[in-house]
């Protein structure tokens, strides 16, 4: 049986769908408050704890019901990236280039992997961590990445791909391949196993170099953004369609049966037939929003200006159903959904739980909410 694995935007494949499930018993809307460094990645959830990094600060590990911190890592440099959550180990990369195993539940390191280059994504499935390596953080500078894949339980590479994409950026896992967009439009799709290139396609003519999205695979579709296109290809690479959406597109689309929902900065967020891109309908929001978040007959994203306000939306109609203000200055991220409870990393420095059917926030920040405690660990 392949070890339970938990990553962000939902699963291997980022198609932003989560089970649905009832509000615990005891539950209350709450707030997380780290003053040492910002929350700018999303928060994964397994097992009921909630892990999330601070960029260049450490990895939390929060009890999802309270919030409570039950213990930390730091690392050189602070941490960075989404982490990923599998067979009872929690996988972070850190500014330094380096891929760190913790313990679950105790936060202390398992093993630790040096590397040379930044990690731009962390996905773990199947007894194998993938890492999504390029040379520089920053795609104008247009560093060539690698992709890499690492033991779980021993930390050894297993491959590592010769450097060939522009500008690497977030991959997604589906039937075996790794689905990685560059930053110059291609699509390329690699084995899992072996790490062989399996196909490369630059959008037949449609790429865009300045931006793209990491992909999502739904139905065996891989949903990829470039600039200002959104393209769809089946598994083996052939193009099934292409659409021009008005504005970036920068977030990963989330797909929910025959649709696809995908955010555009400055101009919001389209539900799009997905057999073939045509708009079924269109939230208006000049600021576009993030990534969906799916369970049920209803998304959740973060949207409004400068991305403060969570909202949840008719996935078949596309009204809002309800929107609030997450309070405080900067970005909210992507949420993470865990059993009617919506997850993410708000105002900078906080991390919040609320109630996602109702739209329940959590109450002004008392003290005894900020960070005062839990079991530190950290490389030597």
């Amino acid at each position: 049986m392949a070890p339970t694995a938990v990553n962000e935007l939902g699963g291997p494949d980022r198609a932003g769908v989560y089970p649905q499930g009832a509000v615990p018993d005891g539950f209350r809307p709450w707030r997380f408050r780290y003053r040492g460094g910002e929350f700018d990645c999303s928060p994964v959830v397994c097992d009921g704890t909630v892990y999330v990094n601070a960029s260049r600060g450490p990895c939390f590990a929060l009890d999802a019901l309270t919030g409570a911190c039950r213990w930390r890592f730091a690392a050189p440099g602070g941490v960075c990236n989404a982490p990923a959550v599998m067979d009872g180990q929690v996988f972070v990369t850190d500014w330094n280039h380096g891929l760190s195993a913790l313990d679950a539940v105790s936060g202390r390191v398992r093993w630790h992997r040096e590397g040379s280059r930044y990690c731009k994504n962390v996905l773990a499935q199947g007894g194998v961590v993938y890492l999504s390596d390029v040379g520089y953080p920053f795609k104008f500078i247009r560093g060539k990445g690698d992709l890499v894949a690492v033991d779980a339980a021993s930390g050894q590479d297993l491959w590592q791909t010769p450097k060939s994409d522009y500008g690497a950026n977030t991959i997604a896992l589906s039937g075996g391949r790794i689905f990685h967009n560059g930053g110059e439009g291609e699509l390329s799709a690699y084995d899992a196993r072996s790490g062989e290139l399996l196909w490369r396609d630059a959008g037949g003519g449609r790429q865009e170099f300045g931006s793209s999205c990491p992909p999502s695979v739904a139905n065996r579709v891989v949903y990829a953004g470039s600039g200002a296109v959104l393209s769809a290809f089946n598994r083996g690479g052939r193009d099934l369609w292409g659409c021009r959406t008005g504005g970036p597109v920068l977030e990963a689309p989330a797909v929910r049966g025959d649709t696809v929902y995908v955010s555009v900065e400055r101009v919001g967020v389209y539900a799009l037939n997905a057999s073939d891109g045509q708009q079924r309908w269109r939230l208006a929001d000049a600021d576009g929003g993030s990534a969906f978040a799916i369970s049920g007959p209803t998304g959740w994203l973060v949207t409004g200006r400068d991305r403060r306000y969570l909202c949840a939306v008719d996935l078949a109609t596309g009204k809002r159903l309800w929107q609030r203000d997450l309070g405080g200055r900067g970005r909210g991220t992507t949420p993470f959904l865990w059993q009617g409870i919506a997850f993410l990393a708000a105002g900078r420095d906080s991390v919040i739980a609320a109630e996602a059917e109702q739209g329940l926030m959590p109450p002004r920040l008392r003290p005894a909410q900020r960070f005062r405690g839990g079991r530190s660990t950290g490389l030597g």
